[in-house]
């Protein structure tokens, strides 16, 4: 966890500063961040502090929020305590969900034998590879959609 915390840190904060340097020149270039930045502006402005210490449980904004935060030349300090309390909170979620479900899995492969280990393998990975494909062609019908 001690891990986790740092690297998710280090890495928001390299975002951030990275924002406060190069800012809206760098997304005006990108295409692929402006609706983003769009979305992260104005969760920022309807919620604030919460956006902080919450981005990393909004998918497809984990990554610019940060960035976009040390564009708007929000704080350093004010960041890396919003951003802290987030990592934490996000660590601690992340990682008693692992434990309780790694415990699970431990006691329900621990009772199958050999036979029924090779199934539950099987509809598993069936599992992944259906989910993985309704996965793939929803974002091919959301990139339609956008260039329409």
């Amino acid at each position: 966890m001690i891990a986790g915390f740092v690297g998710t840190v280090i890495s928001d904060n390299f975002w951030f500063h990275l924002g406060r340097h190069m800012g809206r020149p760098f997304i005006e270039r990108h295409e692929g961040w402006k609706a983003k930045a769009v979305k992260t502006e104005q969760l920022m402005e309807r919620f604030g502090a919460p956006v902080m210490i919450g981005f990393r449980f909004f998918y497809g904004l984990r990554s610019i929020t940060p960035f976009m935060l040390g564009a708007a030349r929000i704080s350093p300090l004010r960041f890396l305590l919003y951003e802290a309390t987030g990592a934490l909170i996000w660590l601690s979620i992340v990682a008693t969900l692992g434990f309780y479900l790694g415990a699970a899995v431990e006691q329900l492969v621990g009772r199958i034998h050999n036979v029924e280990k090779v199934m539950a393998i099987g509809v598993a990975t069936l599992a992944l590879i259906i989910w993985a494909v309704y996965l793939i062609r929803w974002r091919l019908r959301l990139r339609r959609q956008r260039s329409e």
